[in-house]
């Protein structure tokens, strides 16, 4: 009797939160990592990037849920250091190297970086913008952004 009332209450309860799911499905909610900027993005580039690409992205969690592509960023939810040294000191032929085939970031990232950053992937000639989304951080946050997918697969070891 005892374990056909705990069945019941297990049935009961998952019948109760399916019914709560149907309802939320309706209205998705981004998390908080994602931004409109990169739901844009999501739309255009989901999954057609080339199958072994891996993307290089100074938040692990953003290119992977953008794009559809591995970033081997983290081990057992922990930042590897070689990625955080990467994010560190970025460099095109660096990032190949390492086996990443994109860089995808925002302007926070980039701001960030030094002059001297920078120019590493302004005047590299093996470096390609794929696509660049423009906009404002939020309808709360009206202050300029963007997201900037670059491929970095003809930069090979110098």
């Amino acid at each position: 009797m005892a374990a056909a009332g705990a069945a019941g209450l297990a049935v009961f309860s998952g019948l109760v939160l399916f019914g709560i799911q149907l309802i939320a499905a309706r209205q998705p909610v981004r998390p908080t990592f994602i931004s409109h900027l990169d739901v844009r993005m999501h739309r255009e580039l989901w999954n057609r990037l080339p199958p072994n690409a891996m993307v290089f992205d100074p938040d692990p969690r953003r290119a992977v849920t953008v794009l559809g592509r591995p970033s081997d960023a983290m081990h057992f939810w922990t930042p590897r250091p070689d990625w955080a040294a990467l994010v560190a000191d970025p460099d095109p032929y660096a990032l190949r190297v390492a086996g990443y085939t994109h860089l995808y970031f925002d302007l926070d990232y980039w701001e960030g970086l030094s002059p001297l950053r920078r120019e590493r992937f302004e005047t590299s000639a093996c470096v390609q913008t794929v696509n660049e989304g423009h906009g404002v951080r939020s309808l709360d946050d009206q202050r300029r952004d963007f997201r900037r997918l670059l491929e970095i697969t003809a930069c090979q070891a110098r």
